[in-house]
């Protein structure tokens, strides 16, 4: 039986799960993440790939890996460019560590346009060859997908809806350094921030 690993890097946890072709999931773990660097980010990733290996190890055939993960990734170089907006950092090349590890093929990229590609592949995408996959996380974005094709936009940022600017009278400072993103009330960071904000006015 072929299968496929799976990696998923958010902000506050990192999910690794074996699937088959079909998309079933055969195993999975999740493991807390809340990285402030991306030093910190690749030293828990790889902890954390050898502690599956070593719980599960793989019940197929491992042909191929893809890693999902928060911020700005050239998916064709397969590297991890910056956490955020703002690339202050030397790129790391992720999918050549991955590579490096299981000794198969592996790819990279942000993780809404990887789950967005898995729903292309194993879900709506089955029947529609349009559509909007919206997440709402640590953050907020949308992957969009045209044609079947996903839209990536110019240094794929398409679908970063959560840095647009949807309340002016908004003085929080967003973590792009705007003021007024939709990401400050829409988004696991801005819900929590909105239940202290009201709690503090009771």
């Amino acid at each position: 039986m072929d299968t496929f690993l799976g990696l998923d890097f958010g902000g506050t946890k990192l999910l690794i799960g074996e699937v088959d072709e079909k998309g079933t999931v055969l195993n999975c773990k999740r493991y807390r993440t809340g990285a402030d660097n991306q030093k910190n980010a690749v030293e828990i990733i790889f902890t954390s790939l050898a502690d599956y290996m070593q719980s599960f190890g793989f019940q197929g055939n491992l042909r191929a890996a893809g890693l999902g993960i928060v911020g700005t990734v050239n998916n064709r170089e397969g590297k991890w460019i910056a956490m955020g907006q703002e690339v202050n950092v030397a790129s790391v090349p992720l999918a050549q560590m991955l590579q490096r590890q299981l000794q198969v093929p592996c790819a990279v990229d942000n993780d809404v346009k990887a789950a967005t590609t898995a729903e292309l592949l194993l879900g709506q995408g089955r029947f529609s060859k349009n559509f909007i996959y919206l997440n709402v996380g640590t953050g907020l974005a949308a992957g969009i997908v045209s044609e079947g094709h996903i839209v990536r936009g110019a240094n794929n940022n398409a679908g970063e809806i959560g840095h647009m600017v949807t309340d002016f009278g908004d003085q929080r400072r967003c973590m792009c350094g705007r003021l007024g993103c939709a990401e400050n009330s829409v988004s696991g960071a801005g819900f929590t921030r909105r239940i202290k904000e009201y709690r503090r006015e009771d």
